[in-house]
């Protein structure tokens, strides 16, 4: 599958002989070796072509190499005496004397076995010169694998980058080597253009562009843990039920070897960020110049800016939703208006961060929009989490009481002295006070310095009731 990545074993060959030990295949090679062996020594015609048959360009057999040893192989050329073959679980050809071309049996057909070595070639790359690879340059790669892959014992891992070409049946791919021992890992594309037998292509590589599909929250989903709160206090949950996701999801996460490519970098791009020693699925939200991107983790809701050698170009288990369910905190709003609008503020995320992230919690779900779901939340302790925040003064409810024609919003708090003045304002011919206004004022907001001046409700307003608006009635002393 494209941008799936693949555990693979390049298999070693010296001349024609491969060296099977190599190879997670062995115990297959032994048994159609030691198969053939048998049936040739005991004269059995079931492996003997017809005598009114012929061998053809194109036709898969059992060959015998000048080793006696029996391999799997496809006629790619022939002549009235040998037969060049392709060594189809091995990738490399030889030639053979037609007499040693044996008819393959079913136990060992490719419908019941199929071919063990795909074509593939380095998706990013081209040759130096124009002619194409030279043999010289054929030796160079041979002798780098030989190095990493016998000497250094190093694990191979290979991502496929685009669709199989229908003309070649080659597959375009990327390829990491990671040495087990030390955890280094090498591109193989880089290390070959530095050895000049490759150069890259100029064109980038386009980024995916995909959407990790929402979690559609249901009855059994209402339990679970916050991962995070967002600036503006946007909670990501992930709810108990999908544990075995997050587990499987781990799993692909740790076995996941980053491929590097020149990546035509777009707003939506999917991608896997690296964060210090781990992997985190990822899109990205903002391009921050040529070489940063700021990047959203789908599976916590945090968003950090990363390096692009530290972004690899891949929807990484698509079938996995996102496991952090953004929720809004149902019947509150904000305390206070800031020059751009409706904004939380450091302190009302501080508070609720610690107040309910990795907090056992319950949410009801009220509304679901778009992009999040309306929800209340509850903890452990019984404590809900909006009542909280209007408590603490950092949000106020969204149903008023009504006290003389006036609206009234609940705030059970105040901060330093002095009551929180809520927004929206209604208009001075809404609250139908006597009156001319006098003077406007704005709200002290928590946190913040001390402004000039304050306000003290008198007459028939308490202190956990205030007017909402800007206006100077009569019965207000300023």
């Amino acid at each position: 599958e494209i941008n799936q990545m693949y555990d693979v074993a390049p298999m070693i060959s010296s001349g024609i002989n491969a060296e099977y030990g190599d190879s997670p295949y062995q115990p297959f090679f032994q048994k159609l070796n030691t198969a053939y062996v048998s049936l040739v020594k005991s004269g059995n015609k079931v492996i003997e072509l017809d005598a009114s048959c012929d061998w053809c360009i194109g036709d898969i057999c059992c060959a015998k190499t000048d080793q006696d040893h029996f391999i799997r192989g496809k006629i790619t050329s022939i002549t009235s005496q040998t037969a060049l073959i392709l060594n189809i679980d091995q990738g490399r050809e030889f030639q053979v004397q037609k007499s040693d071309l044996k008819v393959l049996i079913e136990d060992f057909s490719v419908s019941r076995v199929p071919k063990l070595a795909l074509p593939c070639r380095l998706f990013d790359l081209t040759p130096v010169d124009q002619d194409g690879f030279t043999v010289e340059h054929k030796k160079k790669v041979r002798k780098f694998f030989i190095n990493r892959i016998k000497k250094l014992k190093v694990q191979c891992y290979a991502m496929v980058k685009e669709v199989r070409d229908p003309e070649t049946g080659t597959w375009p791919v990327d390829m990491i080597l990671v040495n087990p021992g030390n955890g280094i890992r090498e591109r193989v594309s880089d290390e070959l253009v530095k050895l000049g037998v490759a150069q890259f292509k100029t064109d980038k590589v386009p980024a995916p562009v995909g959407v990790y599909k929402q979690v559609e929250l249901g009855p059994l989903d209402r339990r679970g843990k916050t991962r995070h709160v967002s600036s503006d206090c946007t909670i990501y949950f992930a709810p108990d039920s999908m544990r075995l996701d997050q587990e499987r999801l781990s799993a692909q996460l740790q076995s996941f070897r980053g491929c590097q490519a020149t990546v035509d970098w777009k707003v939506g791009s999917a991608c896997v960020v690296k964060s210090e020693s781990w992997f985190c699925r990822g899109l990205v939200t903002h391009l921050n110049g040529p070489k940063m991107l700021e990047v959203l983790m789908v599976d916590s809701g945090i968003i950090t800016n990363t390096h692009v050698k530290d972004t690899y170009p891949i929807l990484l288990c698509p079938d996995i939703p996102a496991l952090a369910v953004p929720l809004k905190l149902a019947h509150i709003q904000p305390a206070w208006h800031c020059s751009d609008g409706v904004n939380w503020g450091q302190p009302a995320q501080t508070y609720l961060y610690e107040l309910i992230v990795n907090e056992k919690s319950q949410i009801d779900v009220v509304t679901k929009t778009t992009n999040s779901y309306t929800v209340t939340m509850t903890l452990s302790d019984n404590r809900d989490v909006g009542s909280s925040m209007v408590e603490k003064g950092f949000a106020v409810s969204l149903h008023p009481q009504t006290l003389g024609g006036i609206q009234m919003l609940k705030t059970p708090s105040t901060v330093a002295g002095s009551p929180i003045l809520t927004s929206p304002a209604p208009s001075l011919s809404q609250l139908s006070l006597s009156g001319p206004p006098s003077l406007s004022f704005s709200p002290q907001i928590p946190g913040s310095p001390v402004r000039s001046g304050s306000v003290s409700p008198t007459s028939h307003t308490s202190s956990s009731q205030i007017i909402a608006g800007t206006l100077s009635p009569n019965n207000i002393s300023i």
